[in-house]
């Protein structure tokens, strides 16, 4: 009835069979309600995009401005994608729409340089939206945006400004090489936007688990249970989590270490005790008013040397070397005088 083939009996007919298939078939949409491949190969171009989709009620010419399509989804500011045929062009959409459907929208074409095309009634518009709209990429061979995005991935993208291709990823899951720095086929998970300023977060079975801001490592879990806070970088400081140990450390110097068996070192390991309970301090010690240094251990008035001048000294202040003199702090015993009546002299006691 009018334009519309329509089955007497709704659900009943078939059209062609999984033994007797129809060769081809040509049309503007496909809507189903079940979509059923079962034993069977299935090829989409090798991309699916997910956003706010229309179609062409007309043919476009290469030098329209004008397009006329099916919903009103699109406003001011969105930038649109058409692929058909071999033929790509980002178009800018420069108006509300007008009508009551089909919907008209003024445009510029030919955002991307590659040329305006003519495009035919029935080919499908993605909207990327304006800046902060997001879509879905899902390919397997390669993104909408760059031949070096390699798949099988799907990829949730969000726009940076109104330049036609100005999106970054903001979450990733599969083939990681083209996106969130990665340059060679790394398969994981990946989440954050990738920039320069911005932190993101990623697991895969080469690296572990990163956070990353831009390129540079700020923590890591990798896949043999180390764990890395901090950058390990020239002046950066870091702590590393082994299985075996603790350690502070600059870079990749350790600086201070704690043993699971016990043992372990501070201060660059100038102090150190063993599994064992044996303290060594190389360098000098301060202690309650004492000092410790390599050959003596002195307080205020004591002084003890060890070595070949090996010497206990005592005095304000001690003497400096064992042929020193220096006040003991006790006096010497007085000197007595005895009288010898038979001699008439004296003579010391």
């Amino acid at each position: 009835m009018g334009n519309d083939v329509l089955p007497a009996t709704g659900y009943d007919l078939n059209l062609g069979s999984l033994s007797k298939k129809y060769l081809m078939l040509h049309a503007a949409e496909l809507w189903v309600e079940t979509l059923v491949a079962q034993s069977t190969i299935a090829t989409i171009g090798g991309r699916i995009l997910v956003g706010p989709t229309t179609v062409l009620t007309s043919d476009l010419a290469a030098a329209a401005t004008t397009i006329y399509v099916k919903h009103n989804e699109m406003t001011t500011g969105d930038r649109v994608y058409l692929e058909a045929n071999g033929a790509v062009e980002f178009i800018s959409i420069d108006s509300v729409p007008g009508g009551t459907g089909p919907y008209s929208y003024t445009v510029t074409r030919n955002l991307d340089g590659s040329g305006a095309n003519a495009w035919s009634a029935g080919d499908a518009i993605f909207n990327t939206g304006t800046t902060g709209d997001g879509f879905i990429d899902l390919y397997s061979c390669r993104s909408v945006k760059s031949a070096m995005q390699h798949g099988p991935a799907i990829v949730g993208n969000a726009r940076n400004s109104a330049t036609f291709n100005d999106w970054t990823e903001r979450w990733a899951l599969g083939n990681l090489n083209g996106i969130y720095g990665y340059g060679v086929t790394t398969y994981g998970a990946a989440f954050g936007k990738y920039s320069a300023g911005t932190s993101w977060l990623a697991a895969d079975a080469t690296n572990g688990i990163r956070i990353m801001r831009g390129n540079t490592q700020l923590a890591k879990w990798d896949i043999d249970g180390n764990i890395l806070v901090g950058q390990a970088a020239a002046g950066q400081s870091n702590v590393y989590i082994t299985a075996g140990a603790v350690a502070l450390r600059n870079n990749v110097t350790e600086r201070i270490k704690l043993a699971a068996n016990g043992s372990g070192f501070v201060a660059n390991s100038l102090i150190s005790w063993d599994t064992a309970g044996n303290l060594t301090v190389v360098g000098n010690a301060s202690i309650a008013g004492w000092t410790i240094s390599a050959t003596t251990i002195s307080s205020t008035g004591v002084t003890m040397t060890s070595g070949a001048s090996a010497a206990l000294a005592f005095g304000d202040p001690p003497p400096t070397s064992p042929t020193a003199r220096t006040t003991a702090g006790r006096r010497p015993p007085a000197s007595t005088t005895k009288s010898s009546s038979s001699r008439g002299r004296s003579e010391p006691r």
